[in-house]
């Protein structure tokens, strides 16, 4: 049963002072009090002689003082009253709960449905007297608690949903071990066919070879026979103690050595038909080897008129970006085998926290690019990182460096390129399975480089100086100039100049940024002129500070990293449509067709440490 509050506020209060206990003392009697009422009785009980015990004021009970102890501290002396402290904070917090916010001494007395709070008679008159629906507190708690069935239903229910979900979790890890043990399996017949096939071929070769062998061994043991004989000849010749007639007498045997060594050094210069095979490896089949096998993806059905309307639809010509969204829905209504096969077994999206259990400071990513096999590279200027992520975003490694990395690109085969602004030169590094495994040498830069980008053997990159910006494209491996374009700085001093650059696919093209004039720069690298790129055309994009480049196909993608929250997406030098997001730094994966954009660096909304990942299909 509860009590009442009146009844509580007696037991919490002090029956000398009749206010709240402060540090309530209990005498043997069990009454208690505070321990300064307590203490001015005990001494105003000694005036008048002095005594060893005083009565309590409740029960008039002999209470006898401590021995030895002054009686100043008598009332110290007494044990203190904790669960008296127990009932004064629990009135004190319902007390609290009870009492309106906004009006100072007031009961709460009702709740307002309306707008979800508790109020007092003056809330109810003042603010709320048009309000639909107001309970008294009792009323409302009452109707609360009716939700309990509710709730029970929802907690049935949602613990059902959880064990389907649990249960599909489980059959997926079930497939997923049988289709590796398939996937083992098929590796290892295909490793006993090429078991086999190596057996049998080395057994034909060791079988013409052994001819071969076999007929040069008898010749070598003629050939040493020979030998053998043109050594005693010569000794016979060259002895000083041999007489002119016994010399002379060996002359006819010495002229059938020589002869015969003469013929038989004569056959072995004009012999060709020693082991002349050599093997040559089918290159078709090595780079077909995803042909050995495939995950079986179950085919969406689509009617033969509107694949045949998508088709005729995607070859009038070059079409627009689709959102997330209507890609979605295009990836659901048309055939699979329409896209990358890459692109239709898991690609995730969203929201990719890239700053690490070991990394110090909030990330600046200032460089990004995807590898063949969806792997994400990017680099951390912050943190003087590279980091490799997957493709369902986990962290495959990171690698820290004395010299903080700028941009990163892939460069072909199983390597990547990364600028070193504060050394000047260009790093190729060995990489595989998201890891770096060693170095492949450098490309010194005539300053501080940060942009870069490779096309087969042509590398280009920005540098950056007090004087101005200028763009570069020369050959990786020979280190020959194909051509600079110089851009000096303006008079004005405007922060900025050009950040980033990007080929086109047959490295013919480069598309510059430039935020000090916040335009995209198209150059021609075309060999045509000297040691001069050309500049084609210039696109203006007002407002939008322009940071990173990126192309797919004829389309190209420009961040802004300043401007509201958008960035455009360009498709042949035409505005083709407008996504909102932000951000410094952009990569397209043209094998699974998604888009990487890094936060702003600068700004409101700069959120250093999460990154973007979409999709876009630039080929719909």
């Amino acid at each position: 049963m509860e009590m009442p509050p009146a009844d509580l506020r007696d037991i919490i209060s002090c029956p000398i002072c009749y206010e709240d206990f402060e540090e309530p003392k209990a005498l043997p009697c069990l009454h208690t009090f505070c321990k300064e009422c307590l203490q001015l009785l005990i001494l105003k009980s000694m005036e008048s002689d002095v005594k060893k015990y005083f009565f309590c004021p409740s029960c008039r009970r002999k209470v006898y003082g401590p021995k030895n102890v002054a009686l100043e501290e008598w009332a110290d002396s007494f044990p203190s009253n904790h669960t008296i402290r127990t009932l004064q904070d629990n009135f004190k917090m319902e007390d609290s709960e009870s009492m309106c916010d906004y009006h100072k001494g007031r009961v709460v007395e009702y709740y307002c449905t309306d707008h979800e709070t508790t109020i007092c008679s003056q809330c109810f008159v003042l603010e709320h007297r048009q309000c639909c629906e107001v309970d008294t507190v009792e009323a409302a708690a009452d109707k609360t608690r009716d939700k309990e069935s509710e709730l029970e239903e929802k907690l049935r229910r949602l613990a059902k949903w959880m064990d389907k979900k649990k249960s599909k979790r489980r059959e997926i890890h079930t497939r997923l071990i049988d289709v590796e043990a398939a996937v083992r399996s098929w590796r290892k017949e295909v490793d006993e066919e090429l078991d086999q096939w190596e057996s049998h071929v080395t057994e034909q070769l060791q079988t013409v070879a052994a001819k071969d062998i076999s007929q040069l061994e008898q010749a070598i043991q003629h050939g040493e026979h020979i030998m053998h004989n043109l050594k005693n000849a010569k000794t016979d010749i060259c002895d000083s103690t041999q007489s002119n007639k016994r010399i002379l007498k060996a002359r006819t045997s010495i002229s059938s050595v020589i002869s015969e060594a003469t013929e038989v050094i004569n056959s072995v210069d004009s012999d060709n038909s020693h082991f002349q095979l050599s093997f040559k490896g089918n290159e078709s089949l090595k780079k077909s080897l995803s042909g050995i096998g495939s995950l079986v993806v179950p085919q969406t059905t689509v009617t033969s008129a509107s694949l045949q309307k998508n088709l005729s639809d995607e070859a009038a010509g070059p079409r627009i970006f689709p959102s997330p969204t209507q890609l979605a829905q295009l990836v659901q209504r048309w055939d699979t085998s329409r896209l990358n096969p890459n692109a239709t077994q898991f690609i995730p999206k969203g929201n990719l926290n890239v700053r690490t259990s070991r990394d110090k400071d909030d990330c600046l990513i200032t460089g990004s690019t995807f590898l063949p096999d969806g792997i994400l590279a990017i680099t951390d200027q912050n943190n003087g990182k590279i980091k490799f992520f997957g493709r369902s975003f986990n962290l495959l490694s990171e690698m820290g460096f004395s010299s903080d990395p700028w941009d990163v690109c892939y460069a072909g085969g199983n390597a990547i390129a990364v600028s070193f602004p504060d050394d000047n030169f260009i790093q190729f590094f060995k990489i595989k399975g998201g890891k770096i495994t060693g170095s492949m040498g450098n490309v010194k830069t005539p300053g501080r480089c940060y942009g870069i980008d490779i096309r087969g053997q042509r590398l280009a990159f920005i540098c950056r100086s007090r004087q101005g910006s200028s763009v570069h494209v020369v050959n990786r491996t020979e280190g020959k100039d194909l051509g600079t374009w110089i851009k000096e700085k303006a008079p004005t001093l405007k922060p900025g100049g050009m950040w980033y650059l990007a080929f086109d696919d047959n490295g013919d093209i480069l598309y510059v940024t430039d935020d000090e004039d916040n335009r995209l720069i198209t150059l021609a690298v075309d060999g045509s002129h000297g040691t001069s790129l050309r500049v084609i055309s210039t696109q203006d994009f007002g407002n939008y500070s322009t940071r990173g480049v990126a192309t797919r196909g004829p389309d190209i993608v420009v961040t802004s990293p300043t401007h509201v929250e958008e960035f455009s997406v360009y498709s042949k030098g035409l505005r083709s449509q407008i996504y909102k997001a932000r951000g410094d730094v952009v990569s397209v994966d043209p094998n699974t067709n998604r888009i990487f954009i890094s936060p702003p660096s600068k700004g409101q909304y700069a959120k250093s440490n999460i990154c973007q990942v979409r999709h876009f299909d630039c080929s719909i």
